[in-house]
């Protein structure tokens, strides 16, 4: 009943959508439907021998971290995660970000019922390149990196998917909390606010979560804890470069000007990594020594982690309280218009001022 109730549904938003979307829709809707018709519950998959100990033990970790989100957070209860579905790949889907050279703004995609989105997401590797040889044809910068992980915001129970059991449990733990953020809330055409949200209530519930369940001294949770601390390091050096990145854009010169110039910023800081890769505590930021940076890869960045300090001041201002604080960002998203001003200034009034902090 499940399953049908799933198809249904994808049948009723296809024909929603049919209408006002291209064959990109068409392909995620074919995507999706495969994913639904492929599933299978959790607990024969757990019971029929086809998955070794360390993948069983990943499954239960990702339900644990589910309950706990709902339970010790605050976060909307679903069912996700109680279907499984097996892919032979090993990387779930990639992700398409795109930008003019000479300014910091990211190309919008529409989609219906969600708004506008930063970046594109694509299950098929072939049609990604075509639409980025497009983009880069009519002169943007173009980033693309593997999705771990999305959310199809209940309109869908989201799976298992066996991509998840080679990450290692912090990731697993961030990804379920992360996800079960944008289930909870979400801004509907504001997707920097929803990430860098899902980002910091991912890394601080991974940090609590695992801390509880393997101990605080625990390699899983110390290892939460670093990525942390990388975190706070990365967002400093990402938020100089784009302070001169920046100040280059506005200045009063041609767009040519601009584009050779940038090259200038992107080997200053691609060597001022170099040093600050010596400080960084994980490997979760060294691609950067591998990437060509342009303004595609630094607003994909930003998108998640650009305001994470600020969300930072509001959990302290909650008392490092996850239930409460989350219950603050609940009244924010409810608003709606400008939610990151709001939460601004709800912390600059101090908790004496707004109760809700």
């Amino acid at each position: 009943m499940p399953r049908l109730k799933s198809i249904i549904s994808f049948l009723i938003i296809s024909f929603l959508i049919s209408g006002c979307q291209t064959r990109y829709i068409a392909r995620i809707g074919y995507h999706q439907f495969r994913i639904i018709i492929s599933q299978r519950p959790v607990e024969e998959v757990l019971n029929d021998g086809s998955l070794s100990k360390d993948q069983q033990d990943k499954i239960r970790l990702i339900l644990e971290a589910r309950n706990f989100a709902e339970r010790e957070m605050g976060l909307k209860q679903s069912n996700n995660y109680s279907q499984y579905v097996h892919l032979d790949k090993d990387v779930l889907a990639h992700i398409l970000t795109a930008a003019p050279k000479d300014r910091l703004e990211s190309k919008q995609w529409w989609f219906p019922i969600v708004g506008h989105f930063p970046y594109k997401g694509f299950f098929d590797l072939q049609a990604l390149e075509k639409e980025r040889a497009e983009l880069e044809q009519n002169d943007f910068d173009t980033f693309v990196q593997p999705m771990a992980a999305y959310s199809t915001l209940g309109w869908f129970l989201d799976p298992i998917f066996s991509t998840y059991l080679d990450m290692e449990d912090h990731d697993l733990a961030d990804m379920v909390i992360h996800e079960s953020v944008h289930l909870t809330l979400f801004v509907k055409g504001n997707m920097a606010f929803n990430e860098q949200m899902a980002t910091f209530l991912g890394r601080m519930g991974a940090i609590r979560f695992l801390e509880r369940f393997r101990g605080e001294g625990s390699k899983e949770a110390q290892a939460a804890r670093n990525r942390w601390a990388d975190d706070l390091l990365f967002v400093r050096w990402m938020k100089q470069m784009v302070a001169d990145l920046e100040k280059l854009y506005t200045s009063n010169i041609t767009s040519a000007e601009k584009i050779r110039r940038r090259e200038h910023i992107f080997r200053y800081y691609q060597e001022e990594f170099q040093q600050l890769s010596h400080q960084l505590l994980t490997d979760d930021y060294m691609w950067i020594q591998r990437e060509r940076l342009n303004n595609a890869v630094v607003l994909a960045m930003r998108t998640y982690l650009n305001r994470i300090e600020l969300f930072s001041h509001a959990f302290e201002m909650a008392g490092r309280d996850l239930i409460r604080l989350v219950g603050v960002l609940k009244e924010v998203c409810r608003e709606k218009d400008k939610p990151i001003e709001n939460l601004q200034r709800g912390i600059e009034a101090g908790p004496q001022v707004s109760p809700r902090l």
